[in-house]
């Protein structure tokens, strides 16, 4: 049996996903004066902030009432900490060198911005295995699954007999 499912969300607002604030992390970097740095920097963090919360949603950890509307950074590595999730370094150097440029107006060198970037996308790769598939269809097996990128996501599965 296949089944494809198609998500098409036709709002006006999209959500930005991690993988694209990377994606103009990546561009901003081949522009190596101020403004492309500046721009990596900012990219970058965006980048690991929007997994961050994107693993923390996928694990049903939401923003509940003992958090405030806005939970710190902190807080957030320390639930991923408590779930073997293992990231403070790198947010830790993205977010000062961030905090540099948004607060105390200091640009990062373009190598230091490059690494700013790159070690973010190291990340994000890794970050994947802590991306849970939340597939629910009558406890099925599946036996084959795909998807497609484009403008809408697709997502093709194919079911083994149940055991």
């Amino acid at each position: 049996m296949n089944i494809c499912i198609s998500i098409n969300e036709s709002s006006s607002k999209r959500k930005i996903l991690p993988l694209e604030f990377l994606d103009w992390a990546k561009l901003d970097i081949k522009n190596s004066d101020r403004r492309g740095i500046a721009n990596a920097i900012t990219n970058a963090k965006r980048a690991l902030h929007a997994r961050i919360d994107e693993i923390l949603h996928r694990v049903r950890i939401r923003y509940s009432s003992d958090w405030n509307s806005k939970p710190s950074t902190e807080l957030k590595l320390e639930v991923l900490k408590k779930l073997n999730i293992s990231i403070t370094t790198i947010v830790k150097i993205l977010t000062d060198r961030r905090n540099d440029l948004e607060h105390n107006y200091l640009l990062p060198s373009h190598d230091e911005a490059r690494l700013a970037v790159e070690s973010a996308e190291l990340w994000l790769e890794k970050s994947v295995q802590y991306l849970p598939l939340m597939i629910g269809i009558g406890g099925l097996p599946i036996d084959r699954f795909s998807v497609s990128p484009s403008e809408q996501i697709r997502i093709s599965m194919t079911f083994a007999e149940p055991k």
